[in-house]
């Protein structure tokens, strides 16, 4: 039995180090570090301990990168933050970045709550160093975290995991729903500001990182399911500067997918008002203005022809993507309109539905009747629990997995780049991110797992095997951040880069291996574990008619 673990953390109790002075404009006292950034302000932390070595890890919360976008930057393009006078409390969060959610107001204790609701660009920075020990600094991990454009904080993300290692992390808020992605297409509202945010918070880390004992020369920019859009979308920017970063981690999400960007913000706008309008990346038009401009066209288009950052690239999916997708399904539709034992509509229509429920058209009906035919098997149409696990496969083949593999393949023409599934099925998981779910159907080895083995999460304990699962993602990950290979790591001892169509790929568990064919993801519900009328040997047949149609719609192919 799994147990859901919320996306928040908690602080480990830590030793107080008794006054260590690292730079000219770094000091700690007492456990408390203090750093002087130019043309800002002090600032004044605290400490914390790392998960394995328990070494001391210096974190300083809530920095202001940029102004409060309110008042006449509502909407706009952000500022750089104003210097202040008094040394700042960067000992606690600051306010998450207002949302749509029930829970954008629940501040835990070790936050700030005073301000404006919309004051929330700050930046969270993780050290196991000031100052400039380290001649060269440590590479930085810079991390966007996911959440649809549309929830999220930067304080889901704790360092005691990943900065055990030799990095820093630095962690931004930025805008989020309308706020950060409503776009009339014009100057006064010119959409995807909250990418701007993130922009602006890697120049920051650029300017200012040394003081922290990062690298600015050694940047790798990773993200997580919006957070893995994100990333890919800076690689296709033309807004992006070569050198703001060398790496790019993609996890379960990367610029490619369906659901990332909206074709037609003005009907986004007029839908607006149900609460599911401003939360997509849009193409701007020149009416926005070069100071508002992120995206010129399709990041698909960027990717084929070639125009974007050249730089290592890691991504990766888990291994039941669709599960969580699958979940949004059934309450907005099959419960909704009471259709869970509706055979003629499961048997007829959800595959449609499914397919349009991730943005992907459809007109000639080729797609849905290769996936019907080849994930279903006899008896199993109209009957909701025998579909389910083709339509896992199906929703995180659609949504998640096949732009992943579309990305790895494209750089790994110019770059080399690695391929990765996260299959290890812990005792806890990110299904249903801590609410009670009731659903006929588990979440498998859910979106969002694989965070639970990078950050600590509290009510969590791991076991000594998680633990030796996150032990060996820590390594590949920093790995990979400090040197462009993830490889070797604790319980790998090699990990290539993609060299043909499907492969060669990591498949994480317990014990992790290389495998040669990631389209074993594309099936993994139906084939590992679940009963299904066809052989394995049926579905590998039918991989190439797959990928053909599939591509058809998600643009995949070259």
């Amino acid at each position: 039995m799994k147990f859901n673990a919320p996306l928040s953390g908690v602080v480990v109790a830590c030793h107080f180090v008794v006054t260590l002075v690292t730079a000219t404009d770094a000091s700690v006292t007492e456990g408390t570090p203090e750093v002087d950034i130019p043309l800002f302000g002090r600032v004044k932390g605290s400490v914390t301990i790392s998960q394995w070595k328990k070494r001391t890890i210096y974190q300083f919360r809530g920095i202001p990168f940029a102004r409060p976008p309110i008042g006449e930057l509502r909407f706009k393009p952000p500022e750089a933050a104003l210097p202040w006078n008094e040394t700042l409390d960067a000992t606690k969060f600051n306010r998450r970045c207002p949302t749509s959610s029930a829970d954008s107001t629940d501040e835990p204790s070790d936050a700030f709550d005073t301000g404006p609701l919309e004051d929330c660009l700050h930046i969270n920075v993780y050290t196991p160093q000031l100052g400039t020990n380290n001649a060269s600094g440590f590479p930085v991990l810079f991390y966007i975290h996911g959440g649809s454009f549309r929830v999220g904080s930067a304080r889901d993300f704790r360092p005691e995991f990943l900065v055990d290692r030799d990095v820093v992390l630095v962690v931004p808020q930025y805008r989020l729903g309308p706020l950060g992605f409503l776009s009339l297409q014009t100057e006064d509202i010119p959409g995807n500001v909250g990418l701007l945010d993130i922009l602006l918070a890697l120049h920051w880390v650029k300017d200012h990182i040394h003081l922290f004992g990062g690298d600015p020369s050694k940047v790798t920019i990773l993200g997580q399911s919006a957070g893995g859009a994100a990333v890919t979308l800076l690689m296709v920017s033309p807004r992006v500067q070569e050198g703001l970063f060398t790496r790019v981690i993609a996890q379960s999400g990367t610029a490619f997918g369906t659901w990332v960007m909206d074709p037609d913000p003005y009907s986004d706008l007029k839908r607006g008002g149900r609460g599911t309008g401003g939360n997509h990346v849009v193409i701007q038009s020149e009416a926005v203005g070069e100071a508002s401009m992120f995206l010129r066209e399709d990041p698909g288009i960027s990717l084929k022809e070639g125009r974007f950052v050249r730089v290592p690239l890691m991504g990766g999916i888990t291994k039941h993507e669709g599960s969580f997708i699958l979940g949004n399904i059934y309450d907005i539709i099959l419960q909704t309109k009471k259709l869970t034992n509706d055979f003629d509509y499961l048997s007829h229509n959800l595959t449609r539905d499914t397919l349009d429920f991730g943005g992907i058209e459809d007109p000639t009906g080729l797609v849905v009747q290769t996936l019907t035919e080849k994930y279903f098997g006899h008896g199993e149409l109209g009957n909701f629990s025998k579909m389910t696990p083709g339509l896992v496969d199906i929703c995180g083949v659609s949504l998640l997995k096949a732009s992943a593999l579309r990305t790895v393949l494209e750089n790994s023409r110019v770059q080399p780049s690695y391929l990765y599934s996260f299959n290890y099925d812990g005792q806890f998981t990110m299904f249903g991110y801590g609410e009670e779910v009731d659903y006929p159907f588990p979440g498998g080895v859910a979106h969002s797992d694989d965070l639970i083995y990078l950050f600590p999460h509290h009510d969590k304990n791991l076991s000594d095997a998680e633990l030796a699962v996150a032990n060996t993602m820590v390594d590949l990950w920093t790995n990979f951040a400090a040197t462009g290979s993830p490889a070797p790591a604790a319980g790998v001892e090699s990990w290539p880069p993609v060299s043909g169509e499907r492969g060669p790929y990591l498949r994480i568990d317990r014990k992790s291996t290389v495998r040669e064919n990631f389209l074993d993801e594309y099936v993994i519900a139906v084939t590992d574990g679940f009963q299904f009328s066809s052989s394995p040997a049926s579905f590998r047949s039918f991989y190439t008619l797959f990928t053909i149609a599939i591509s058809y719609v998600v643009h995949l192919l070259p």
